[in-house]
């Protein structure tokens, strides 16, 4: 599965040819009897299936997707608001991917969007490592994966990992400067006890990503107790 792709030794953000984002061109025509010369288009970039007709069809050319600057929300999750960090929840063990769409195919000028940036903040210090974004000319390799659950950001960061972490944060940023290109992804660690095995669950979420949740409930679990009645003087 690929939320649960092993990051030892990575260095670039994961790609997929079959969740990609595409361009097309709606064009508007009048007929009466025959078609008119065009009367308008627009471009729109959509992901099959991340959106119905009634909704809107999304388009990721829409600019809290393109990571032009800091108050790009980038990540497709559904949680979090526009101009928002994403704040969530995972405990050591759990695993996860988290994607964007490379904004370059669709910008006339470079964005300059070129790695995932990962902050673990643990007792001994702050630690940071990246994923490369892949340039690619081809359509199919536009929609990019970074790692998502701590247990592959430890991977990632190999020895530099110690186990106490508190907080990670993820954004994307440019190379020069450096200088961030999207709000904060950020893990808080989850530090309720845990006294059963907990299931994770993944699935596609409505703006092409994935959806992550771990279900903790404890399992049912019978138990029979008798009793004998006994009689007692009182007084």
């Amino acid at each position: 599965m690929v939320h649960g792709h092993d990051f030892t030794g990575d260095t670039a953000s994961l790609t997929s040819s079959d969740r990609v984002a595409r361009e097309y061109r709606l064009r508007l025509f009048n007929y009466t009897g025959s078609k008119s010369v065009e009367q308008d288009s627009e471009d729109i970039c959509l992901i099959p299936g991340a959106r119905q007709i009634s909704e809107g069809l999304l388009s990721y050319k829409e600019r809290f997707f393109l990571m032009l600057n800091a108050t790009a929300k980038a990540f497709l999750t559904d949680r979090g608001e526009r101009g928002e960090d994403i704040e969530m929840h995972m405990a050591p063990e759990d695993q996860g991917i988290v994607a964007i769409v490379n904004p370059d195919k669709f910008l006339t000028s470079d964005s300059d969007v070129n790695k995932f940036h990962y902050s673990v903040y643990q007792t001994g210090g702050t630690v940071t490592d990246e994923l490369s974004v892949a340039e690619s000319v081809f359509a199919n390799q536009n929609y990019l994966m970074g790692c998502l659950g701590p247990s592959q950001v430890a991977q990632l960061l190999g020895s530099s990992w110690d186990g106490t972490w508190t907080k990670i944060e993820i954004e994307m940023r440019r190379t020069a400067t450096p200088v961030a290109r999207s709000k904060k992804l950020i893990i808080h660690r989850d530090c309720r006890p845990i006294k059963h095995d907990p299931v994770q669950l993944t699935w596609a979420n409505t703006v092409g990503g994935v959806g992550l949740p771990t279900l903790r409930r404890a399992r049912t679990q019978d138990s029979e107790h008798r009793g004998k009645e006994v009689p007692e003087d009182i007084g």
